[in-house]
């Protein structure tokens, strides 16, 4: 079931609110930007791990990608 985080715990969501985009457009072309400059700066692919909160990402680790051949 999917859930938000509050405060204290969690809140069960509707299936239509849980299938909502998260994300604005804008949003995704920020991170779609980051996450291209971190792989421009180690000079290969990266499984990049992300949050976002309060209305800015944070980048929670990156490495490489081991499974590309």
């Amino acid at each position: 079931t999917p859930y938000r985080k509050v405060e204290g715990g969690k809140v069960d969501l509707s299936e239509d609110e849980g299938n909502k985009q998260k994300l604005t457009g804008k949003q995704i072309i920020e991170l779609a930007e980051i996450c291209k400059n971190i792989e421009k700066h180690y000079n290969f692919p990266c499984d990049i791990e992300w949050a976002f909160a309060q209305g800015k990402f944070y980048i929670t680790q990156s490495r490489p990608i081991t499974t590309l051949k």
